[in-house]
């Protein structure tokens, strides 16, 4: 056996070793510590460390959600991990919770994705309920769902889609079309030139297009294992199976290309109401920053 072999192999019995052994060392902390939390509404049978896991992994995760609650209510907890969810499948309770009740239930969960993308919550849809979030929310009412705002963004949306139909009727007779791809593309032009001012659909930054960064950042928030594993257990796998290394990575160019948008913006101050963009339109008023979360969240999830 040559000394590659051997490391690599001597490497995987050591991680297996500490991954398995933490598995047993919270194994025993869940069972000792674990108590039925008091007035929540019924939950699936669940398994020691994984909970439910088992039973609403798949595709169309809402789907099947919506099976579990037909036997379980429409109001039901569902254990992911050691973190304890509570879903709401009725929109009678729906509208309670997040109109009768919103001030109760405002908040977002914590997420790690989140957190870092998010420039540690500075968005308006995931800040905590306070003085930082009522005044972004202001800008927000004020500087988008005004009238002329509107008028604006409409010239963009009938622009953009006369010239996709126009591409359209100008190609030859059955020829086949990529309705997907074409949208996409209708969808993010759209957005970039409302949000940003232009299109970067076609530019590449850092070595990737705007579509190889959003398949990146679908990745990073699809949540992390210490989202459902709170404690050192999830920080160590986020480790182990590289979650933080390209949550940084996501973060870094996301941050890089953010900060070329807002330094184009600053280098054409100029600008007239009428050619005024989100950017335009916000920055003055919120932080670098809130601008970044804002164009992360309100911008690039929409397109995703």
């Amino acid at each position: 056996m040559d000394i590659f072999t051997f490391f690599h192999s001597w490497l995987f019995s050591t991680v297996s070793i500490l991954f398995f052994s933490s598995i047993f060392i919270y194994a025993l902390r869940w069972k000792k510590t674990s108590k039925p939390a008091p007035n929540l509404p019924p939950s699936p049978p669940r398994l020691p460390i994984i909970g439910n896991l088992h039973q609403v992994i798949g595709k169309n995760f809402h789907q099947i959600l919506w099976k579990v609650s037909r036997k379980y209510g429409p109001i039901m907890t569902v254990h992911l991990g050691s973190t304890p969810y509570v879903i709401i499948s009725s929109s009678e309770f729906a509208n309670q919770a997040l109109k009768t009740h919103d001030q109760i239930l405002c908040n977002r969960p914590r997420s790690k994705s989140f957190k870092r993308l998010t420039f540690d919550y500075n968005d308006v849809a995931f800040s905590p309920h306070a003085d930082q979030w009522k005044e972004m929310r202001k800008v927000l009412v004020t500087e988008l769902l005004g009238s002329k705002r509107s008028r604006l963004f409409k010239k963009v949306v009938d622009t953009e889609v006369k010239g996709m139909l126009d591409s359209f009727s100008s190609l030859p007779l059955n020829t086949t079309i990529d309705l997907d791809e074409r949208l996409f593309h209708l969808v993010t032009d759209i957005v970039s030139k409302v949000a940003l001012g232009k299109s970067y659909r076609e530019e590449t930054f850092r070595g990737k297009k705007l579509k190889e960064m959003l398949d990146d950042l679908v990745i990073s928030l699809c949540g992390s294992v210490s989202d459902i594993y709170p404690g050192r257990l999830g920080l160590i796998l986020d480790e182990l199976l590289g979650f933080n290394r390209r949550l940084e990575k996501t973060f870094s160019n996301f941050d890089a290309f953010l900060q070329m948008v807002l330094d184009e913006h600053i280098d054409h101050t100029g600008t007239s109401d009428n050619e005024k963009d989100i950017v335009d339109a916000c920055r003055s008023q919120l932080t670098t920053n809130e601008m970044k979360a804002l164009l992360m969240v309100k911008t690039f999830t929409f397109l995703i």
